[in-house]
């Protein structure tokens, strides 16, 4: 067993484990995009069992320090994601710019009535539909944020046949002819115990919030969207000037 862990230790083994990987990871022994050890190789050098071994890698998994790779292995995260704040495009198309592969989980698909700031923001009548889409977002397996959209069902009818997992809001706007033209976006850096919970990673984690409505070519209000993103994995940028 390892100098580093302890069974007399309050703190679970999983959790001593998954500490003593972070560690290793910073002296960069196990740099950027390298592999870190299998679970059966953390099981054998720390002494525990398989379903110990799982959760301390699912563990650094969900903290975003690594990444699954289906029938390859767990490698190294970069450090943050950096988003340009200056474009116009949604985390799915941000991601794939930056080399990266992005999943959603549907988390909530639902039709529904506005509530009084989304009829005022939408520019809806109370009697007109919206859809709630509510979607975990991934990078490389690693939970990255959550995102709440709102969007007039009158707009966008068949987005129930969507692929909102694999697919995005966006490219499905453009299809239909509807793309975006701007948004007005604001930003602020907020804890969000809740988001947390569902995100599995610690309620004191700090997120950036962003709302941003979004507008086509006429425009026309076409989204309500709420984001999270985690505060530990996200820096943005700005061009001014």
């Amino acid at each position: 067993m390892s100098s580093h862990i302890s069974k007399s230790n309050p703190m679970p083994m999983y959790l001593q484990i998954a500490k003593d990987l972070r560690e290793r990871i910073a002296t960069g022994e196990f740099p950027v995009d390298a592999q870190i050890p299998t679970e059966e190789e953390i099981t054998t050098h720390y002494g525990v069992s398989r379903m110990t071994a799982r959760h301390s890698v699912t563990q650094l998994v969900n903290e975003g320090l690594v990444y699954r790779v289906h029938g390859k292995g767990v490698f190294v995260s970069k450090t943050k994601l950096e988003r340009n704040l200056n474009k116009l495009n949604g985390f799915h198309e941000d991601m794939l710019e930056l080399g990266l592969a992005p999943h959603s989980k549907l988390v909530r698909l639902e039709q529904r009535l506005p509530d009084q700031r989304e009829q005022h923001v939408l520019q809806l009548l109370k009697s007109q539909a919206v859809f709630e889409v509510q979607r975990i977002r991934y990078v490389n397996g690693a939970t990255m944020g959550f995102q709440k959209l709102v969007t007039p069902v009158h707009l966008v009818p068949q987005l129930e046949n969507v692929d909102l997992e694999n697919g995005s809001f966006y490219s499905y706007l453009k299809q239909i002819g509807k793309p975006l033209s701007r948004a007005e976006q604001r930003m602020e850096a907020v804890t969000a115990p809740e988001v947390a919970k569902l995100l599995e990673v610690p309620e004191h984690l700090p997120f950036f919030f962003f709302e941003r409505i979004s507008f086509d070519g006429s425009n026309i209000p076409v989204e309500l969207l709420m984001s999270y993103f985690r505060g530990d994995q996200y820096s943005y940028s700005i061009s001014l000037g």
